[in-house]
């Protein structure tokens, strides 16, 4: 009982830290969306670009937002790397497009019904993801060391 009440404040600070990463991670989500929002809009209408081309245009300048805003303020790390970041990106994407497709298409539900999964399910999963893999801290060890 005594080593439980010890560790209580422990898992709160933790629990608190994660929250407070969380919270940076939304709002970096946030500003990599109005980005998102203003390349596309911006792509079609004064580039005169068809929008699928606008659209494959937005979310790569979004992804390198949302990359460099979580490694400099959310995470930050030290290092990241990029590659596990977009692969995240795109699991994230890809992970989106289904719940569309499995509640408007396969379910037959109005496409709004996918955006609980949307705005809950892919944040956290993709937080969890650049927490604990794109952005893991690089640890030396005497086999190899970092650079």
């Amino acid at each position: 009982m005594l080593s439980e009440l010890r560790l209580a404040p422990m898992l709160w600070a933790i629990w608190l830290a994660t929250g407070l990463q969380y919270g940076r991670f939304l709002l970096v989500g946030v500003a990599a969306t109005v980005v998102h929002v203003l390349v596309y809009a911006g792509a079609v209408e004064y580039l005169a670009l068809r929008p699928l081309v606008a659209n494959a245009l937005r979310f790569a300048v979004a992804v390198q937002v949302s990359f460099f805003g979580h490694r400099r303020w959310t995470f930050r790390a030290a290092s990241g790397s990029r590659g596990r970041f977009w692969a995240v990106a795109i699991l994230g994407f890809a992970l989106n497009s289904l719940f569309v497709r499995l509640v408007a298409e396969n379910l037959g539900l109005a496409y709004y019904w996918a955006m609980p999964l949307i705005g809950g399910v892919t944040p956290v999963l993709t937080f969890t993801l650049s927490k604990l893999w794109a952005f893991r801290p690089l640890i030396a060890t005497p086999e190899s060391p970092c650079p």
